[in-house]
């Protein structure tokens, strides 16, 4: 998807949009299921992110 994303120039500001959505789904995928602390920690960084 990531790639898929990165190729094509015709989707405009949409990019950046769907780049951070791969980005935060492979960060929540990678975390421990059972590790709350982690889990509110990526929350918080995602909701600081200004778009």
């Amino acid at each position: 998807m990531q790639q898929y994303i990165r190729r094509k120039t015709v989707i405009g500001y949409h990019r950046t949009n769907y780049l951070n959505i791969v980005k935060y789904a492979r960060a929540l995928a990678s975390l421990n299921p059972y590790d709350k602390a982690a889990r509110v920690q990526l929350y918080h960084q995602i909701q600081k992110r200004k778009y």
